[in-house]
């Protein structure tokens, strides 16, 4: 988030812990969050993969609320071994992962399904890691954290759909 932490302790006075988050210039000004809601009329197969439960509930919810259905694996290992069963559409794969990571999943993954369109997903900051994917490998990157709205309006962009882009609380 750009942000900064600060953490001082001396042994007789504690310790004084400041977090340094960026501000608004001016908040309404800022974009709108939400677009109105498109009726839930998707048939969409999805792939959650993801190390962090809380990431991944949040996306499966989102896609289920929009009418996506949706498996989730916690390792690329468990993707990979899902990955036979149902024909995926698309595969939404974290970057960072213990054991197999993003790219060698995503790989493994488009080796058993050659048309499976991977989203690649990830918190690092680095501005040039779009640069280091392969183009013919990742169909597009989603850097978290990320609105479920917008996670809905990047399937509904590249499948044409009509997912719900404001699917309520999740």
């Amino acid at each position: 988030h750009s942000g900064g932490l600060s953490v001082q302790t001396k042994a007789t006075e504690g310790t004084c812990a400041s977090v340094y988050l960026p501000a608004l210039e001016d908040a309404a000004q800022q974009p709108a969050l939400s677009a109105p809601p498109i009726p839930a009329t998707s048939d969409l197969r999805v792939l959650v993969v993801d190390d962090e439960h809380a990431v991944r509930s949040v996306c499966t919810r989102a896609l289920r609320i929009a009418g996506a259905y949706v498996v989730e694996a916690e390792t690329g290992e468990a993707a990979v071994n899902y990955a036979p069963e149902p024909d995926f559409d698309v595969a939404i794969v974290d970057l960072t992962m213990p054991g197999i990571g993003g790219l060698e999943t995503a790989r493994q993954l488009r080796s058993l399904h050659p048309d499976l369109r991977i989203i690649l997903s990830s918190g690092h900051r680095d501005t040039d890691i779009q640069a280091k994917i392969d183009s013919d490998l990742i169909c597009e990157f989603l850097h978290k954290p990320y609105r479920p709205s917008e996670l809905l309006s990047l399937l509904n962009q590249l499948f044409d759909t009509k997912l719900d882009l404001n699917p309520g609380p999740v």
